[in-house]
């Protein structure tokens, strides 16, 4: 099955962590991490494809891909390495699975009106970005090959 995970900057207190600074980690990590309120968590396999999609002003865009390696289980025990927002990023995001195969877009992909219309997830063109308050999408395979087709363009 295909996903879209959609990151937004994580706001604690007076500090922000960018989307694509989380999408980072999480490459870095192998962990994806999880909401256990995110719809759809429970639906995610061992085999799946996200897209990561960094939503805000300024971004609106498919920055990599990646592959589930395993469920979905409690990581609220991952290592910090003494960090104190790696702490608080663990019980904000107590579920996780283990990732691999992360290919970071050498130019991401930009969700533009083509795209927009391109696309059948996106019901009501002119409301777009509501299609982008969840965290997890599901993605018909057609649209999946849609937005990977334009990063060969």
């Amino acid at each position: 099955m295909k996903w879209i995970y959609i990151l937004n900057d994580l706001v604690v207190g007076d500090a922000v962590m960018p989307a694509q600074d989380i999408a980072d980690y999480k490459k870095k990590k192998k962990v994806w991490q999880y909401s256990s309120f995110a719809p759809n968590v429970r639906k995610i396999e061992k085999g799946d494809i996200a897209l990561i999609y960094l939503a805000g002003k300024g971004k609106r865009c498919f920055y990599a891909v990646l592959q589930i390696q395993e469920q979905i289980k409690d990581t609220r025990g991952l290592p910090t390495q003494g960090k104190a927002w790696e702490a608080i990023f663990n019980k904000i995001f107590p579920l996780g699975s283990a990732i691999s195969n992360v290919k970071v877009f050498a130019t991401p992909i930009q969700f533009d009106e083509g795209l927009r219309n391109e696309v059948s997830f996106i019901g009501d063109k002119k409301n777009w970005g509501l299609y982008f308050r969840q965290a997890i999408r599901s993605l018909p395979e057609a649209d999946y090959q849609k937005i990977i087709d334009r990063k060969n363009k």
